[in-house]
Formats: C-alpha cells, sequence, structure tokens
C-alpha cells in the first residue's frame, strides 16, 4: 500500500491540503474514466461519438453552468477559494510563517486560519493587527472583522 507521503509528496499531513488534492485527483480519475470508457467501443466511428459523449458527459457534470450544483462541483469551488484566499493572505507573510498558515473558509465577517503548530498561531494572532488593513483591501477579505485560527492536528 501507498503512504499519502508517496501519492503526494509535497504535501503536509494537513487534513485540508489532503481534502484539496484529493478532489484534484478524484477530477483526473474522473476523466481517465471517461476516455477508458469511451475507448471500449469496437468501430471507429462508434468510438469516436462515445468518446465525444462521455467527455461532455464528465464536462457537463464539473461544469458550473447548472441550476444546482452537485457535490463535486462544491467540492472544487470550495477548493479553489481556499487555494485562493492562502495565496492572498500568504503574499503579506514573510517566510517560514508564509508556509505554515492556510485559510480554510470566510463567512461573512468572519475568516478561519489554520495554522501547522502553536507558534505559528501565535505569531499569526500577534501579526493580524497589523495585517487587518492591508488585508482589507483585498477583495476575498473585504468584509472580514474577526479571524479564528485553529491549530492543526498533526
Amino acid at each position: 500500500s501507498l503512504s499519502s507521503s508517496l501519492l503526494f509528496p509535497c504535501l503536509s499531513t494537513s487534513p485540508v491540503i489532503v481534502y484539496i488534492h484529493a478532489q484534484q485527483t478524484i477530477l483526473v480519475l474522473l476523466r481517465a474514466i471517461a476516455i477508458v470508457q469511451a475507448c471500449t467501443v469496437t468501430t471507429q466511428c462508434q468510438r469516436r461519438n462515445s468518446f465525444q459523449m462521455s467527455t461532455h458527459k464528465i464536462e457537463d457534470l464539473l461544469s458550473e453552468g447548472h441550476n444546482r450544483f452537485t457535490p463535486l462541483q462544491r467540492l472544487l469551488t470550495t477548493a479553489s477559494n481556499q487555494k485562493q484566499w492562502t495565496q492572498e493572505f500568504r503574499a503579506l507573510l514573510e517566510a517560514p510563517l508564509c508556509h505554515q498558515v492556510q485559510v480554510t473558509d470566510i463567512r461573512g465577517p468572519l475568516a478561519f486560519l489554520l495554522c501547522d503548530n502553536a507558534a505559528s498561531a501565535t505569531h499569526i494572532r500577534f501579526l493580524l493587527p497589523d495585517l487587518m488593513p492591508e488585508l482589507s483591501k483585498l477583495q476575498s477579505f473585504s468584509s472580514v472583522t474577526d479571524y479564528k485560527i485553529r491549530v492543526s492536528g498533526r
């Protein structure tokens, strides 16, 4: 059996990071399944039509044009938002602290941060009053007035 560090060598064991990379893996697997299913048709004409149908079905499932959002679409949207928020937040921090914090959610005036250890959480807590004016200039953080900081359970 392969450990998660072999599958995702760039990952820490943070549940948020594993969650994000797991959903990306699911997306790749779904596309691979569609291609494999399309290639099982025997004739070239049928193979081409089946491939197009399978690809369109997967793309249709993944598109955000639906009136309803599938769980996969919600997962992908959440992962994308988390990645964007984290990049924006980390841009205001110096190394190595910037690699020890992630933004997991923004709900109205509240942003949720996840730190790798207690020391980085304390450091962020002390830096937040100075960072808040810069963060409020960013569209994602413009309505945020409070931050909840957690330490990952590694």
